[in-house]
């Protein structure tokens, strides 16, 4: 027994440490299993950074493939820029010449313009002489002619002779008129046809020079830099190499230098130039004399705002006052008043409240139809009590009325009779009563109006206080 015990103890043990192993078994292999996720992992992500690599890579070699077929093109491009930049110093070596020919022809033709003035206010000047010559020489005909009755013989010849003489120097001088004429003519054709040529060539100036700039500035702009910039971007060969380089930047100072020295040719520069600061001047001035007038546009509207404001709330501030005065008349009691949508904007708009005895303040709007047109009078009235007028025209105004209110309006009626004349149309004997003449329309015959008056104060009766006319229709 004791033996058995033993080998199951030992059997025990042995399980014991088998299971201890096992479990420390399991834990390596999990331990293991989690290296060996990590190491996958870390294989996928490797594998991932592989092929984005080499997608980078081919990203790479096709933007270093776009990059030297764009090297080529802007070599080619450098190329025909440099070909064009020949073309345009050709170009501009062209039409230098030909603005210096058109200036020397300009020039010359402006000598002739001044040759032919001259000779055209010489012979103006001569024919002015004969002409003055030929009326001197008529005049001492006629002279002489009135002698002849009061002459002796002899001296009656020798005025006839010297009359015929100056007769002959007077037909000459005609003659070398007439034969100027042609020739002034002439010269007035000439000068309007080298105004002309001018003309034409002070165009060709201004064209040849619009050209020249245009040509520059485009090649400046295709290039986007400065020759010399152009030429130290360009690659160095033999040719170019040493002297050849500083020749060729040499060249292109100088043509630079001619460039700037050369300048637009444009003769009416100059009076276009004053007539352009002449028209500056008066549209300054204008604009100055505008700016001021709306400155003072605005002060009087500001003016105008600040005293319409001012105006303004004197006014709601009096009507206000005697809104609530005679609301609490006509109610018998109450509260009344005006108020501003917004108190620091009078364009605002203005609200209403109203408040009858025995009822809560509430927006007029709330009122029944007999309450609004009590609250109406009341506004009317104080804007009568405001600004007094000689008559004023109410049409059926208390057909909402009751009893009590009627006798309220005609109260209110008669006691402001005294500065205003009342016009009502009303159907209300109530009414009528404060009358002093009443004007009906009658129909005794059948389609057949009649007006009918009635003088109230021609009828004995009980003298009321205040009296109001009424129209009745």
């Amino acid at each position: 027994m004791t033996a058995t015990e033993a080998a199951l103890t030992e059997a025990s043990e042995r399980v014991t440490r088998l299971d201890a192993e096992l479990r420390q078994l399991s834990a390596v292999k999990l331990e293991a299993e989690k290296k060996a996720v990590v190491a996958d992992e870390k294989l996928r992500q490797t594998r991932e950074s592989f092929d984005h690599a080499r997608e980078q890579l081919q990203v790479l070699e096709s933007e270093a493939a776009a990059l030297e077929l764009e090297r080529a093109s802007v070599r080619e491009r450098l190329s025909s820029l440099n070909a064009e930049l020949e073309t345009a110093r050709a170009e501009k070596v062209h039409h230098e010449e030909a603005m210096a020919l058109a200036a020397q022809s300009l020039r010359q033709r402006r000598a002739d313009l001044e040759s032919l003035g001259q000779e055209i206010i010489e012979a103006q000047t001569r024919a002015t002489a004969l002409e003055e010559k030929t009326r001197s020489a008529e005049a001492d005909v006629a002279r002489r002619r009135a002698m002849d009755a009061d002459l002796a013989s002899p001296e009656l010849e020798t005025a006839r002779h010297e009359l015929r003489c100056r007769e002959e120097e007077s037909q000459a001088v005609k003659a070398q008129r007439d034969s100027l004429g042609p020739r002034v003519d002439e010269a007035r054709a000439k000068l309007d046809a080298q105004r002309e040529k001018r003309s034409e060539a002070e165009v060709a100036l201004v064209r040849a020079d619009s050209e020249r700039t245009h040509h520059s500035q485009q090649c400046r702009e295709e290039l986007k830099t400065e020759p010399e910039a152009l030429l130290a971007e360009l690659p160095v060969e033999g040719a170019l190499a040493g002297e050849a380089l500083q020749a060729a930047e040499e060249e292109v100072r100088q043509l630079k230098t001619r460039l700037e020295n050369l300048g637009p040719v444009n003769f009416m520069a100059l009076e276009e130039l004053q007539e352009a600061e002449e028209r500056f001047t008066f549209l300054e001035t204008q604009r100055q004399d505008l700016l001021a007038s709306i400155e003072d546009t605005a002060q009087a509207i500001r003016e105008i705002d600040q005293v319409s404001r001012q105006q303004f709330l004197e006014a709601f501030k009096a009507i206000n006052a005697y809104f609530a005065e005679s609301f609490r008349t006509l109610f018998g009691g109450g509260l009344g008043e005006m108020r501003l949508t917004d108190e620091n904007d009078p364009d605002s708009g203005i609200d209403i409240a109203a408040q009858p005895p025995g009822k809560r303040l509430q927006n007029v709007l709330l009122l029944s139809g007999g309450e609004k047109a009590m609250a109406a009078l009341a506004l009317l009235i104080a804007i009568f009590r405001y600004t007094p007028s000689p008559f004023c025209v109410l049409d059926e105004v208390d057909a909402p009325l009751d009893e009590t209110n009627i006798d309220r309006f005609t109260h209110m009626i008669q006691h402001m009779s005294r500065h205003t004349q009342f016009l009502l149309i009303t159907h209300n004997k109530r009414t009528m009563e404060i009358a002093q003449v009443m004007y009906g329309v009658t129909m005794e015959d059948p389609g057949v109006s009649k007006l009918v008056s009635v003088r109230f104060d021609a009828v004995e009766r009980e003298p009321v206080p205040e009296t109001a006319q009424l129209q009745s229709a």
